[in-house]
């Protein structure tokens, strides 16, 4: 071999050996030559998780051959379309923005069923009562027969009964007994052995609220008129508490109460003990509210267009926000004000404007996901995903007509839908 060919061959092999090395550096050190630039650029990554697992991933319509839960390494920087597709669910896409030397989480994604076939499972109704776990609700029908449904086995049967009740009151915390009135009178119903026993023989004529004692099963709290009650065990011993209340909530802890007077309503809570109020927190209407509900020291309190959050501690300031309708999801609160949804965290005491619409929006629920929020707008009832980046995938559960209720199964993966004419569930998952 001459000089020159010995020239040349170690410059190719020098040049083969800078190529590479380089090469090898910039893949060590996470860098990419991005083709849609002419440059070299630090490359991402994209985490991926959906429910149902084992779903297709695509990338920029590429198949990657990896299925969810899982990781795209190597990404390059800038827009990337995702797509994640299961047979018999509908796909799942949105762009990302991938930035260089970081991860881009994609951790919510729930893929819903294709086909949503309503199966009916009998005549509707609409009283109705539901389970803090959704496991049942019960119903009157239009016969005022009361109905049964599980979502766990999405069975329903009617009750036979010797009685004939007016209407539900409330649903104990162990799933099995309901309270219901018949005339002035009331009577628990035994679930499993369909047998009603009356409470009290004494009448009540103006009922206002019934609420179980969410520590006794055998103890009943009751507000007739103005007057709040509590009957326990099989004898009915009858205690009288307060009187000139317009609404009360239970909890373990203590008793609360609203009331009003020529200022407008306040809310009072109370030990078991008696005496005193311990805490006197004003609201701020003249327009009668009632108490949804207590929980993350905060009573929920509502009349038709406004909500209050007041704190059950002094150092604390009441929030109020105006809404037509709401849903509590951890310590997220969903609300509606017509046109507008917004999500208030009770957390990070931060509010989100959400999603806002042209038609008005009827009400507002929560997926059991959390990543997922319920809207009815003009008899369509939907799913929206929280994640608005790119765009919100959608999908429709039914098309109904004054439901009295929605309640999903713990996972999320049926959708039970009770209207005056029907009881039907969907598919979704």
């Amino acid at each position: 071999m001459n000089l020159a060919y010995r020239r040349l061959a170690y410059s190719v092999a020098f040049l083969l050996f800078f190529v590479i090395g380089t090469t090898a550096v910039l893949f060590a050190s996470g860098q990419r030559y991005d083709a849609r630039t002419h440059s070299i650029v630090r490359v991402g990554a994209i985490y991926i998780k959906s429910f149902p697992a084992g779903a297709s991933i695509f990338l920029n319509d590429k198949k990657t051959g990896k299925v969810t839960p899982n990781r795209l390494l190597n990404v390059i920087p800038g827009k990337s379309t995702i797509r994640v597709e299961r047979p018999g669910f509908k796909p799942w896409e949105k762009t990302l923005d991938v930035q260089p030397g970081t991860t881009t989480f994609v951790r919510d994604i729930v893929l819903f069923k294709e086909n949503q076939a309503e199966h009916v499972l009998g005549t509707g109704g609409e009283s109705v009562l539901i389970s803090d776990d959704h496991d049942i609700y019960v119903f009157l029908d239009k016969e005022h027969h009361v109905t049964l449904t599980n979502t766990n086995t999405r069975n329903t049967f009617t009750l036979s009964l010797a009685v004939t009740p007016d209407q539900l009151l409330a649903l104990s915390p162990t799933k099995d007994t309901v309270a219901v009135r018949i005339g002035n009178r009331l009577y628990t119903i035994n679930l499993n052995t369909e047998v009603a026993t009356p409470i009290a023989t004494r009448a009540f004529r103006n009922l206002k609220k019934i609420q179980w004692d969410p520590t006794n099963p055998d103890k009943l709290w009751i507000l007739d008129g103005g007057t709040l009650y509590s009957i326990t065990g099989t004898n009915a011993t009858t205690t009288h508490w307060y009187d000139a209340v317009d609404d009360i909530y239970i909890t373990a802890d203590y008793i609360t109460t609203l009331k009003h007077d020529t200022a407008g309503y306040f809310l009072q809570l109370y030990n078991y003990e008696g005496g005193e109020a311990r805490l006197t927190r004003r609201i701020d209407t003249n327009n009668q509210p009632m108490i949804d509900r207590i929980q993350h020291d905060l009573i929920t309190v509502a009349n038709k267009t406004t909500i209050w959050l007041v704190p059950t501690e002094r150092s604390r300031q009441t929030r109020s926000f105006e809404a037509t309708s709401f849903a509590w999801h951890d310590t997220r609160l969903l609300m509606s004000n017509d046109y507008e949804i917004y999500i208030y965290a009770t957390d990070t005491n931060t509010l989100e404007l959400v999603d806002r619409s042209t038609q008005r929006i009827d009400s507002v629920d929560w997926h059991p996901s959390g990543s997922y929020f319920v809207r009815s707008v003009e008899n369509i009832i939907s799913l929206a995903e929280l994640d608005s980046r790119d765009h919100r995938n959608t999908i429709t559960i039914a098309t109904t007509k004054n439901p009295a209720a929605l309640i999903f199964d713990k996972k999320g993966s049926s959708a039970f839908v009770l209207t005056p004419q029907s009881n039907s569930y969907f598919e979704i998952q």
